[in-house]
């Protein structure tokens, strides 16, 4: 069995590359719990894919880079810091800064929480670290 370390490298090589769809056919557990700041909880992967699509839609195009990623083997915990940049098909170029934190079973991801402010003209500097 792979380590943790090691999936999570294949995850952010397949996020930064633009599979979004990919990873989550790949890395979201069937029964997957997601939180996104304080909203209620969205669960399953069938329900985050097809978010996921809707989205992927509303975008001409999409880079993402994890700039800070944490493994904590031990306890099955990833957390990281991202940014997505993006030209929505109606809003133009934008970009959110987010952080989050996921928990790993059996090679799955069972749980994840983003946490992210509004989102901001593409050619804002940066505020992670």
């Amino acid at each position: 069995m792979q380590t943790l370390i090691e999936l999570t490298n294949q995850y952010r090589q397949l996020l930064e590359s633009g599979e979004n769809l990919a990873v989550i056919d790949a890395f979201y557990d069937e029964g997957i719990v997601q939180v996104e700041n304080d909203e209620a909880p969205l669960t399953g992967r069938h329900t985050l894919r097809q978010l996921e699509m809707q989205n992927l839609a509303k975008v001409s195009a999409c880079r993402q880079r994890i700039a800070t990623l944490l493994v904590d083997e031990r306890q099955s915990i990833v957390m990281g810091e991202m940014t997505i940049a993006f030209t929505g098909k109606t809003a133009g170029p934008r970009k959110l800064n987010q952080a989050f934190v996921q928990h790993w079973q059996n090679g799955k991801i069972v749980y994840q929480r983003f946490y992210y402010g509004g989102f901001l003209p593409d050619d804002a500097p940066r505020t992670d670290a």
